[in-house]
């Protein structure tokens, strides 16, 4: 559309080329019931009318937004007290109990602000001493073993457990020394798209522990757990992950677990953190905990934007 000319555009399948619907010089179009596929621009103006409309002539120009640069900040992301009396007593030192969570039945959010406590990589814990004003941490480590008599629980991974597997047979992936429990949610991913038969993208699955070595899947816990796994085989450069993203407050592997034998929740970290070395210090029944600083998303400006008024006939 050119020099002024006024076009009706009804039921038009633009496909491919560069430039789908062109105005220039004035041209006007009404486009309805038509659309846009696989080209390089769908809409595309350039030039003026030699003279606007008179409901197009009350606009102008108040400000020139001129790109802006992206500053990642980090910010800090609360979270529910550490119980100070349960931790010094039950005396594990890589137990943080859980401030008025002592119900399995109400288990502690795992979401705050947006965000899931435990999967960030290297993702910590923290407490402040209000009154020095000390900060203490603790790394949040996921579960890799089932309790012993005392409630203590083992594990060293942060944010995610994720395992090579070097042969797929008799519906067995090999994937060497693990630390993935019977029952725990994880993903099946392969570097060049070849998903054994059976194995859907992205689908969370629950792992049966064969060995200490070698693992099989279910479509659910409750299979998991009667050992009915899924009969699988192929499968190229695959992948087996258990992410705390996937995962719930108690689930199989989650940094938070309930202790059966002290009633009560609590975040597993590394031993002898600085937090508990020095939770007892505080004097207080509990004490307010933060998780690991956080990136909000930001508002991408980088390109200029143009902002009209528009005064009304």
């Amino acid at each position: 559309m050119s020099n002024d000319s006024v076009v009706q555009i009804v039921s038009v399948f633009a496909i491919g080329f560069t430039n789908h619907f062109e105005g220039l010089s004035g041209g006007d179009a009404s486009i309805t019931n038509s659309n846009s596929n696989f080209g390089q621009f769908a809409l595309v103006a350039s030039g003026f009318k030699k003279e606007a409309f008179r409901k197009d002539d009350r606009a102008y120009i108040t400000s020139v937004i001129t790109p802006k640069t992206i500053v990642e900040t980090e910010t800090n992301v609360d979270w529910i007290s550490i119980d100070v009396n349960t931790t010094s007593t039950v005396g594990i030192s890589s137990h943080l109990y859980l401030f008025g969570f002592g119900d399995v039945n109400l288990p502690p959010p795992v979401l705050t602000q947006g965000y899931r406590v435990g999967a960030r990589v290297s993702d910590k814990l923290y407490v402040t001493n209000v009154g020095t004003g000390v900060t203490y941490s603790a790394d949040i480590h996921m579960v890799d073993t089932t309790p012993l008599a005392s409630g203590a629980v083992f594990g060293t991974s942060s944010s995610v457990k994720e395992y090579v597997v070097t042969s797929v047979a008799s519906n067995i992936l090999t994937i060497g020394s693990h630390g993935l429990l019977t029952g725990e949610k994880v993903i099946v991913i392969s570097d060049v798209g070849d998903l054994p038969e059976n194995i859907t993208a992205h689908r969370v699955y629950y792992t049966i522990k064969e060995s200490s070595t070698t693992i099989k899947l279910a479509s659910s816990l409750t299979n998991a757990q009667n050992g009915t796994a899924i009969t699988i085989y192929g499968g190229l450069q695959l992948r087996v992950l258990s992410r705390v993203s996937d995962k719930a407050a108690g689930d199989v592997g989650s940094p938070i677990q309930y202790d059966t034998t002290n009633s009560k929740w609590f975040i597993h970290t590394n031993q002898n953190s600085l937090i508990y070395s020095n939770i007892a210090s505080l004097g207080l029944p509990d004490v307010p905990s933060r998780t690991d600083c956080r990136i909000p998303d930001s508002i991408r400006h980088d390109q200029f934007q143009v902002v009209y008024s528009h005064k009304s006939e």
